[in-house]
């Protein structure tokens, strides 16, 4: 994929920004595996802080622009809540809220969500919680951060994991 991002509200005395974005998904990839779905993004983030602690969040648009494939395909909204919370140096708490929902389920063909890892057509609206932390293990190195989380969902619809661990290792610059 490939995009734009424009920072358009960077203010750092008072801890908020703002930023839009738009971008393509390139239908790359081997479509027995159904990974070859192509769709334009468009989305929305704010941020403020307040001294330790952050507020974020963030409306993503995924509008669909390839051909419907075996399972369906559809346009989705998805958006984030998040808050974290600089304890230390090495360490900051996170949770977060997060909500995947089809736009135009009638190309349902599988009755569950691919949430944001793969467009099955339709399935129940999910919002998630997840729980987790960044460490900033390296004083040296204070862009440097591993974050992880588990997630899990809070509605009772059908989705595609139940639960799920993300790890990633992010720098900051």
């Amino acid at each position: 994929g490939a995009g734009l991002k424009f920072n358009f509200w960077q203010d750092f005395e008072n801890q908020f920004h703002a930023a839009v974005g738009a971008g393509y998904e390139f239908p790359w990839g081997d479509p027995s595996v159904l990974q070859n779905d192509s769709n334009a993004r468009f989305w929305l983030s704010l941020d403020k802080g307040f001294g330790a602690f952050h507020l974020g969040g963030t409306a993503n648009f995924l509008i669909e622009t390839g051909d419907d494939d075996a399972l369906g395909n559809s346009d989705r909204f998805m958006w984030n809540v998040r808050a974290d919370y600089y304890a230390c140096e090495w360490f900051s708490p996170v949770v977060n809220f997060n909500g995947y929902h089809a736009l135009d389920s009638e190309d349902e063909v599988v009755p569950f969500s691919g949430l944001d890892l793969i467009n099955l057509g339709g399935g129940d609206d999910v919002v998630t919680i997840g729980l987790g932390a960044e460490l900033r293990p390296i004083s040296d190195m204070p862009n440097l951060g591993f974050r992880f989380a588990y997630e899990t969902p809070l509605t009772q619809g059908d989705d595609l994991f139940g639960f799920r661990w993300t790890f990633s290792l992010v720098w900051a610059f």
